[in-house]
């Protein structure tokens, strides 16, 4: 293991008592924020094969939103066959830009059914391919398709101007089309056709002049991305079918959406809803407001993520292990099905009896109504004793009157509990100061860079002092958690560096600009000690030096104010397979390249000389779903056994952590 931080502005909140979680029950009663759409469907094309249902799914999504959401169809822009040429796609988006109406963070939603297509890259990027949204005037010599660059920029300007409340929608593919990728026996169709090479360097330089931004980070299919959300129908190498004159894709986003509604489901919940039937692809959600209420902007805290429960011969296995943090001694509620009230009779209690790296076996605890069962779902009902905050607290009448309620039995299971130890024990120690309640830093692997308290008070209320416990909590349990198994270290052939980053012109025709790095790498024996600059930006890069395709997320957490930041997560595609994005060899950035990410500039808070955080970079083999790790700061945020597998496979997990010390001149 080594060791981060970063910087937040933030103003202090001195009672967060009133704040709300989730969200009110009455918001079933109000009308949704207007929402704005463009919808396209291309059946028919000039120069290429026709497709029997994309006009068909726009026509449904249009049905969805008018009748289920009450969107206005003045509010729809509809584009169909003819009327979806090249120019009326760019000018469609270019409306939303430029639309009055739209109020910052209404919701905006953009669909698209029809072939995409894949070129080799006419510009200078870390990527070799492009892929291409196909019109229906497309020939390839004069018309061309839309390059996700182009639609990456728009959408850039779409999100700086109306915040990040964007959903796109393409059910089509973008992978090379050398051969038939039909299945006649099954009726199935590919939505993909074949693109020249012969892109032209200087294809949509009007745009660019227009809408600037950097140039290797908009491609639409980048999932570190704020701009937006984009739900896309296949992997990056697989193709999206049509059968019976739909899309499996719509058909099987809008059945999910007819039934689970968008009130209270988040975009990654969502993802684990859906079905496709024949299974042929595995569609993807992307971008880094996934953990949002569908079309809302509203994001969820400690949300329960349900995990699948399968029956092998006697036992009972759990779809999930220590990579994700269940431990032995965890509990939880099995239910045949789970809808967004939680209203299904539990078939009863099971304790995890024996964890591995991605799965868990667990037997019956406490049986409510248990009758055999091949499969379940399950949700965390009591954590175990590992994920305990441990704190000091003085002996003190207003600190022991506040503290004595939250002794565990007044604690819902399924929170960590407040143990109360001694100084050298403690994780966190609390302290009365001028009638407030303040924090004490006791890892020491922080207060020898200078940050012995956070810088935060509150009034004496138990509520305020429960919700930041309980933050704190899972702050320390995420950050400490880390693999026992030290067979197999992922970790010491992976790399993680922070380097400066700078804007270079790329040339004067299309005024555009790349952002390279610049010196070396700022980590140093496991730290990163950076002195406050605005001006000077920064970003990431992940190695892979090993030979073996990896998953990778990474977090920061802001030890001043307890807060955990997503920084990268892979694509979540629910229950369907995940491309590892960390390649053999290969690397990931963040800031530059084609990573699709903005670079970092560290600032410290008014008045505050020092910041420590921790970056912790989360390695596994295997797919882990890690997005309930994010948390705002409670400071200044409201309340809102594993199985067997052959030896040809290696199953296992492993973190990186890396301190960062910021301070002034």
């Amino acid at each position: 293991m080594q060791k981060l931080c970063r910087i937040f502005k933030h103003s202090e909140v001195e009672d967060s008592q009133s704040a709300d979680r989730f969200p009110n029950e009455n918001a079933k009663s109000r009308l949704p924020p207007p929402l704005y759409a463009l919808i396209i469907g291309i059946n028919e094309y000039t120069s290429v094969r026709n497709l029997n249902g994309a006009v068909a799914d726009a026509l449904n999504m249009k049905k969805y939103l008018k009748e289920d959401l009450r969107v206005p169809e003045s509010q729809i822009h509809f584009l169909s066959d003819a009327q979806a040429t090249r120019e009326a796609i760019i000018k469609g988006l270019q409306d939303l830009i430029a639309d009055e109406r739209i109020h910052k963070s209404d919701p905006i939603v953009i669909f698209y059914a029809g072939h995409g297509g894949e070129a080799d890259n006419p510009w200078e990027s870390n990527d070799s391919k492009i892929q291409m949204l196909i019109p229906h005037d497309f020939d390839g010599k004069k018309i061309h398709g839309i390059p996700d660059r182009t639609i990456g920029v728009l959408l850039s300007s779409m999100a700086d101007k109306w915040d990040h409340n964007i959903t796109v929608i393409f059910d089509c593919c973008h992978s090379s089309s050398g051969t038939r990728t039909d299945d006649p026996e099954s009726g199935l169709l590919a939505r993909v056709t074949s693109v020249p090479d012969d892109i032209p360097p200087n294809l949509d330089d009007n745009i660019w002049s227009r809408y600037r931004g950097p140039a290797t980070a908009p491609s639409f299919l980048h999932h570190g991305l704020r701009s937006h959300i984009l739900l896309a129908a296949c992997g990056a190498d697989e193709y999206a079918y049509e059968m019976d004159g739909q899309g499996l894709f719509t058909k099987a986003l809008l059945e999910t959406l007819f039934h689970v509604g968008t009130q209270y489901i988040t975009y990654n919940e969502l993802w684990r809803r859906i079905c496709l039937t024949p299974v042929k692809q595995n569609p993807q959600c992307e971008g880094h407001y996934k953990h949002r209420i569908l079309f809302n902007s509203k994001a969820l805290s400690h949300r329960r993520i349900p995990f699948n429960v399968r029956k092998e011969g006697d036992k009972y296995v759990i779809s999930g292990g220590t990579a994700r943090g269940i431990d032995i001694g965890d509990e939880f509620t099995l239910y045949r099905k789970l809808d967004s009230t939680q209203k299904s009779s539990p078939l009863g209690t099971f304790v995890v009896s024996a964890a591995g790296p991605f799965e868990s076996t667990i037997k019956p605890l406490r049986i409510v109504r248990f009758k055999d069962f091949e499969s379940a779902l399950a949700l965390q009902t009591r954590v175990g004793t590992q994920q305990d905050l441990r704190v000091y607290i003085p002996e003190n009448k207003t600190l022991t009157k506040l503290f004595n309620p939250l002794d565990k039995e007044f604690l819902p299971p399924d929170r960590p509990r407040i143990l109360r130890v001694g100084k050298e024990e403690a994780e966190l120690g609390i302290e009365m100061n001028n009638q407030r309640v303040v924090f004490e830093v006791l890892d020491k692997h922080v207060t020898k860079f200078g940050l012995r308290r956070i810088p935060f008070s509150i009034k004496a209320n138990m509520g305020a002092l429960s919700y930041i416990l309980d933050s704190a909590a899972r702050f320390h349990w995420h950050l400490r958690r880390t693999d026992r198994d030290e067979s197999i270290k992922l970790s010491d052939h992976v790399q993680l560096e922070l380097r400066e980053v700078v804007k270079r012109e790329a040339n004067l025709d299309d005024l555009t600009w790349v952002v390279e790095p610049v010196g070396n790498s700022l980590v140093h024996d496991g730290v990163i000690n950076v002195v406050e600059d605005p001006k000077t930006m920064y970003g990431i890069k992940i190695q892979n030096d090993s030979a073996l395709p990896l998953y990778a997320a990474l977090f920061y957490f802001n030890v001043n104010d307890l807060s955990i930041e997503p920084l990268y997560q892979p694509v979540h595609a629910g229950q369907y397979k995940v491309d590892p994005p960390l390649r053999p060899k290969g690397s990931i950035t963040i800031g530059y390249g084609s990573g699709g990410e903005v670079p970092r500039t560290f600032t410290l808070l008014e008045g505050h000389n020092v910041e420590i955080g921790f970056l912790k970079l989360f390695l596994s083999t295997e797919y882990v779903d890690l997005s309930d790790i994010q948390q705002s700061s409670p400071f200044t945020i409201k309340r809102p056994v594993s199985r067997v597998s052959d030896f040809s496979t290696i199953s296992t997990w492993d973190t990186i952590v890396i301190t960062f010390f910021l301070r002034k001149r």
